[in-house]
């Protein structure tokens, strides 16, 4: 096994769980206002 490959299978469910819960708990911090 390739070092690469043992990165993204461990980084690419960590990245995506901290988008999600980015996501959820910054809801509209970071949003430009939009009515």
């Amino acid at each position: 096994m390739r070092i690469v490959e043992v990165l993204c299978q461990l980084l690419y469910p960590v990245s995506a769980a901290g988008a999600a819960y980015a996501l959820r708990h910054v809801p509209r911090a970071r949003r430009p206002y939009s009515p």
